[in-house]
């Protein structure tokens, strides 16, 4: 890195000149919260119980989660910041964070040996691979690759290279080897095993054969695409050149590795659930029980599922708000509601989603309905703001006379006030009266969606003729990207929202219908709730003009140096 850039920082990944970049940046945030989260969680869970730790098995285990926990907060600045990590280097880290996924290498071919060798030879697994043995290879690994690492870049760059082409060729060996051992893991568990007295020691030697062999096999899989295509770039010239890390479809395959190895060792251990819960989870809820490798991905979904919700529906909101030019036009003034709608929503989840939370009839830790209502505050804004395309486009006199900003303005506090006021009603009447006037809603929305479905047509019988007859100019391109936002919007909705409607009106008006049960694993309020994430991303990517905003209000202070078409 040279002393200008380090003197004004390293840039972004991306640009944000097109849509793709606002979703790879979002990714690799939410991708690098997720390995940690998950990794984090087991490198705890482990220390924290002696139980684990004085088990060979579970030292390896350690060892992988630690390096993955590590990956994961590498991928902070790999995957946000234009970062090219190899030869040539652009703001590298001279190896050292790529390296990191090399350690895993190692500590996966010895847990193989360590496991073939407690089935096959149990007497001289005893008696030789103490657990001193076992933290000892598990150390060696490491020291290995920060030597190897040390050598290569105190090595001119030609010699360095040299040895990195070894390390292939080495590596190749490495995964013949990993193969051989997964096929013999695999027919020990098949055979030796089984012949084995039924008890706790062979239950223990299958489920830590099964979740070697799967460790090994998904490693394989991610890690191979990224192998091959550094070898045919070094040894043929040709292979896939990305732009940087972030976009690196490959390094990303094999980061992914980093969430999965965790996932397996949960998934397959009923010892090491029991573990995180008590030492990780149950300290975050005690209330909470969760007895299966579900429970762990359906929590872990509830804060990435909101983080990325706040993350694009707040980005809108801050772009709109700061930009005059922006708030000035109706259709933006409908963006920014359901946005602030839609963070609202995002935050939410970390209460409806992390807790055990049912909020309807009956109610159990519920809200009053306030945070579940929050997305009824779009269903009247989405619907304003059709009527407002259509009377633009097919009015326009009538519509630059009479349809004002403050009119709009109006509207969309309309919507906030007659939703606030309908909740207010519906808690402050007896439990059978708020019941009806709940069913009242219902039959009210059947209206509203029949209305939107019915303008949904409407406005896009105007995108396809009424538009196109007007003279090209930047009216009529607003015009369109409008019409088209509202269209991809309304539709998005009607696909998330309806299977929660439909549901809802089963149970009560047949009683059938299905139950979760809690928010959290109500698949058709998540939908619902997905919602929020959607809208947001459907406005940056139709429109421009909120791109260049919010790269100017958000992003830009982000990353100052980031370049921008």
């Amino acid at each position: 890195m040279t002393d200008s850039a380090a003197a004004t920082g390293v840039p972004l990944s991306v640009d944000f000149s097109s849509p793709e970049d606002y979703f790879v940046f979002i990714f690799q945030i939410l991708f690098a919260t997720t390995t940690v989260l998950v990794a984090g969680t087991v490198v705890i869970g482990i220390s924290a119980t002696k139980a684990l730790r004085l088990q060979n098995r579970f030292i390896f285990m350690l060892n992988t989660s630690i390096c993955d926990t590590l990956v994961g907060f590498s991928v902070y600045y790999l995957g946000l910041f234009d970062v090219q990590d190899g030869y040539p280097s652009r703001n590298g880290t001279y190896g050292v964070f790529p390296s990191l996924l090399g350690v895993n290498i190692l500590t996966f071919l010895f847990a193989q040996f360590d496991r073939y060798f407690a089935v096959c030879y149990p007497f001289v697994y005893s008696r030789f691979i103490t657990r001193q043995v076992v933290i000892g290879l598990n150390i060696y690994c490491w020291v290995y690759n920060a030597t190897h690492l040390l050598i290569r870049n105190m090595l001119p760059v030609s010699k360095a290279i040299q040895l990195y082409v070894f390390s292939i060729v080495f590596f190749q060996l490495i995964v013949l080897t990993k193969v051989l051992m997964t096929m013999k893991l695999y027919v020990v568990a098949k055979y030796q095993v089984e012949r084995e007295p039924p008890g706790p020691e062979r239950e223990s030697k299958k489920e830590s054969l099964k979740i070697i062999i799967f460790v090994v096999i998904s490693f394989l899989l991610l890690w191979c695409p990224s192998f091959v295509n550094i070898a045919v770039k070094f040894f043929t010239g040709w292979g896939l050149t990305f732009r940087n890390e972030a976009t690196n479809l490959f390094a990303i395959l094999a980061r992914f590795n980093a969430m999965c190895t965790p996932s397996v060792y949960i998934w397959g251990s009923p010892a090491l659930r029991e573990a995180t819960v008590r030492t990780v989870w149950g300290r975050v809820c005690p209330r909470c029980r969760r007895s299966s490798p579900e429970d762990y991905f359906v929590f872990i979904f509830q804060i990435l599922f909101a983080t990325t919700t706040v993350l694009v529906a707040g980005t809108v909101v801050i772009g709109i708000s700061a930009t005059k030019a922006l708030r000035l036009q109706n259709r933006f003034i409908f963006m920014l509601n359901t946005s602030i709608c839609d963070t609202l929503v995002g935050f939410s989840v970390y209460y409806l989603g992390l807790f055990d939370v049912q909020d309807g009839y009956p109610s159990r830790n519920g809200t009053y309905g306030v945070l579940r209502d929050l997305l009824g505050v779009n269903i009247l804004t989405f619907l304003f703001a059709q009527f407002d395309r259509y009377f633009a486009v097919c009015y326009p006199f009538v519509y630059s006379r009479f349809i004002t900003r403050q009119v709009v303005i109006g509207l969309n506090i309309y919507c906030w006030v007659y939703n606030a006021t309908h909740l207010l009603i519906r808690n402050m009447l007896p439990v059978s009266k708020a019941i009806q006037l709940y069913v009242f809603s219902i039959v009210f929305f059947q209206l509203i969606v029949l209305t939107k479905v019915l303008m949904t047509m409407k406005l896009y019988v105007v995108a396809k003729y009424q538009v196109e007859r007007e003279p090209p100019g930047p009216e009529r391109e607003s015009k369109k990207e409008s019409l088209k936002i509202i269209i991809f919007v309304v539709i998005s909705f009607l696909v998330l929202w309806c299977p929660s409607f439909v549901n809802i009106a089963i149970r009560f008006f047949t009683g059938w219908g299905l139950t979760f049960r809690n928010e959290a694993t109500n698949l058709f309020a998540i939908l619902a709730r997905f919602n929020a994430v959607c809208t947001p991303s459907v406005y940056i990517w139709g429109s421009p003009a909120l791109r260049e905003a919010t790269v100017r209000t958000v992003w830009g202070r982000v990353c100052p140096r980031c370049r921008r078409r």
